[in-house]
């Protein structure tokens, strides 16, 4: 088990880690046994290696010489280096952190009863705070921990009978509290959705009363996540989308990158479920917010863009008739998508984007000759082909486009309720097909049937009955 958790870590270390942790070996604070120097200095030779060789008999040879080989004395000078390794990398956090070191400083003052330096120490990491403009989970607790540190400090120095700031103190626990607590409760949500998973929020709701209209709900790390909870466990408030999407556009600043991503894709979801819901206006809501991230760098991850981030940031602008922003967009970011995927979502919006247009001529062609390997993409294309040939009254070919797509939709196993919305749009487009022939009273039946369906193309084949 040692020697695979040391090969796993080491082989994980850049050269300048490894660089960093022969000067922190070196010191005889952290090692002062000769043969874990050694060992490490086998190890770093074979990272030049295309053949590592980790073995406890090359190893013991290595280090030991000519010695008579006794695993126990390999195992220990392993196990010695790699509670080093361990400790350098935990090390090297704590030097990131700078409040991390101010904490332990501070505490370092406090044992040795030594009042000035710990005043100074303290005044310094308040203003560093101030000055800092995050204001996620993570910067209210270490605010909470300096007013902890603080208090505990005055009670010893000052007697029990002084002002503690108690207030001060209560208000930034609840702070932070109430920060982490609805940070996760919005990641069961998410999670929840996805996964299919139920999670026991626990004493979530006494919560949410209590921040109902609290100047709490100013600060970024509470107010985000309140809203989206409200926005996420009550599709009928449409109030509180809008208050979540305007506090993250003004709160850029009061996030880390990752959590600004993930705050940004939480006021997306809430402002795709009111569109599903039939509230068109937050279509331009979340275009804007899509438009925002862009520019924030927020959608990229490793610099390449999710394809279905692409089609979705391309769909809401078309839906808006932004064409000239999205035919840029589609073009600007094309090279931004793995590369195995690249040409076949740019020719899927591409194809989006001219049919939106109503030039199907282009659009057409884009789509007929490419073969997704994206269920979901796949059958969007087709039903984006399949209307295309309903308006230019192409029978023949849709009768065989719906008839092979059919064909698909059964022998995909894993679809879920899409194969259903899937099925139900192609037995709607049949029905349209022979509409002509039908009474008006049947044509209204249809028309009923299609309304009171939560069919994804709904709208569209209501226009064409129409």
């Amino acid at each position: 088990m040692e020697q695979s958790k040391l090969k796993i870590i080491f082989e994980s270390l850049s050269d300048d880690q490894i660089r960093r942790f022969s000067k922190y070996l070196d010191s005889p604070i952290h090692n002062k046994n000769v043969q874990v120097s050694e060992l490490f200095a086998v190890l770093k030779r074979q990272q030049k290696r295309v053949k590592r060789d980790y073995s406890n008999e090359y190893l013991f040879e290595k280090v030991f010489s000519k010695e008579k080989y006794e695993v126990s004395k390999i195992h220990y000078v392993k196990s010695y280096l790699n509670k080093c390794l361990e400790e350098f990398l935990a090390w090297e956090e704590y030097q990131e952190r700078e409040q991390l070191t101010e904490f332990h400083l501070l505490r370092a003052y406090a044992h040795l009863g030594l009042e000035k330096p710990f005043r100074q120490t303290i005044n310094r990491a308040k203003k560093q705070i101030e000055k800092d403009p995050l204001a996620n989970d993570q910067r209210l607790r270490e605010l909470y921990q300096l007013k902890y540190e603080e208090h505990h400090f005055d009670i010893r120095t000052q007697g029990r009978t002084q002002d503690f700031k108690l207030q001060s103190l209560n208000d930034s626990l609840e702070q932070a509290f109430f920060a982490e607590k609805l940070k996760i409760a919005c990641g069961m949500l998410s999670h929840q959705s996805v996964a299919k998973k139920k999670y026991e929020a626990g004493f979530i709701e006494p919560i949410i009363s209590y921040l109902k209209d609290h100047p709490y709900l100013e600060i970024p790390g509470i107010g985000c996540y309140y809203y989206g909870w409200k926005s996420l466990t009550n599709p009928q408030d449409d109030v509180a989308p809008v208050k979540l999407k305007a506090l993250v556009k003004k709160s850029a600043a009061a996030f880390p990158l990752d959590e600004l991503r993930d705050i940004y894709v939480l006021a997306i979801n809430t402002c795709i479920r009111q569109i599903n819901l039939g509230k068109k206006d937050f279509v331009s809501e979340s275009f804007d917010l899509y438009k925002s991230g862009l520019e924030l760098g927020l959608f990229l991850r490793s610099g390449k863009l999710s394809p279905w981030t692409y089609i979705n940031i391309a769909a809401s602008g078309l839906l808006l008739k932004e064409f000239e922003w999205v035919f840029d967009f589609i073009y600007k970011y094309k090279s931004f998508l793995p590369e195995v995927q690249q040409e076949g979502f740019f020719n899927f919006n591409l194809a989006r984007y001219y049919f939106s247009k109503k030039d199907y001529p282009s659009a057409m062609p884009l789509l007929a000759l490419q073969d997704y390997q994206d269920v979901l993409t796949h059958l969007s294309a087709k039903t984006m082909l399949a209307k295309m040939y309903f308006e230019l009254d192409e029978f023949d070919a849709l009768d065989t486009l719906l008839s092979s797509l059919k064909t698909y939709i059964y022998r995909k196993k894993v679809l879920g309720y899409h194969k259903e919305n899937y099925l139900a749009v192609i037995n709607f487009m049949n029905k349209l097909t022979s509409v002509g022939s039908v009474s008006r009273v049947d044509q209204n039946k249809l028309k009923d049937e299609i309304s009171s369906s939560s069919v994804s193309e709904k709208e569209w084949l209501l226009e064409q009955l129409a």
